[in-house]
């Protein structure tokens, strides 16, 4: 696909104790819950998207178009809760749900350029969990 650049701004902030703030903006907004030291929660919003150019030279079908441009946007609203297992090992689960913004097929890159297959998903739940490694607090100090 091609590259799209678009300024951001990053605000991170710590209102005290248990509260918090980690933003990528326009992309993602995460408010933190700090129970202790090994227990947070997140409510996070953010905008995921891609953009991939695709040549299909043996489709019978669409082979007379050059490349075709597909694009893939959607936004996601996720609560997770993170747990320290030990020192160094984490664990981690997620539920929200994502919808879609866009999923398209067009002939040429760009908004405007003619559309060849559009798409019309319904919103989704999401759920993951996961067990992940973090630098010992030793290692920290």
């Amino acid at each position: 696909g091609s590259a799209n650049i678009y300024p951001i701004f990053s605000y991170n902030r710590t209102f005290n104790n248990h509260w918090g703030i980690e933003s990528v903006l326009p992309v993602q907004v995460k408010l933190r819950y700090r129970a202790d030291d090994s227990n947070f929660l997140y409510f996070t919003t953010e905008l995921n998207g891609a953009n991939y150019r695709i040549r299909l030279e043996e489709d019978p079908v669409l082979s007379d178009e050059p490349s075709l441009h597909l694009n893939k946007s959607e936004i996601r609203f996720i609560l997770s809760y993170e747990r320290e297992i030990h020192d160094w090992l984490w664990f981690n689960i997620e539920t929200g749900f994502r919808s879609n913004l866009e999923f398209s097929l067009r002939s040429e890159a760009g908004r405007n350029a003619p559309m060849l297959i559009d798409n019309a998903f319904r919103a989704a739940m999401l759920f993951s969990a996961g067990i992940f490694f973090v630098p010992p607090r030793k290692f920290l100090e």
